[in-house]
């Protein structure tokens, strides 16, 4: 079976984990379907962590174990940036946005 790979933004991250109620249905299975590969961009850890230090974000434990836990329980993965990614970005822009929202 392919593997299909989805990158989830900041938001839909941090709903999956702490408040599954505000993502549709079929997020909730993408996240958690074993034969789907999920990413999380180091843009996000960035933002979140930013946030986090200005004291716009709280968690219930620090982010670094946050995102372990994530990778241990639904196998995310960490998706890191280089310039080339940015570029790619239009070629890769599809309609998870309107699926996880």
């Amino acid at each position: 079976m392919i593997k299909k790979k989805f990158l989830f933004d900041t938001h839909a991250f941090l709903w999956l984990r702490n408040e599954p109620q505000k993502v549709s249905d079929i997020a909730l299975q993408i996240y958690q379907e074993a034969n789907n590969i999920a990413y999380l961009s180091m843009a996000s850890i960035w933002e979140m962590q930013i946030k986090y230090q200005l004291g716009q974000l709280q968690f219930d434990v620090s982010l670094p174990e946050m995102i372990e836990e994530q990778c241990l329980l639904n196998d995310l993965r960490i998706l890191s940036i280089e310039q080339g990614h940015i570029f790619e970005l239009s070629r890769y822009f599809t309609k998870i946005h309107l699926i996880v929202y």
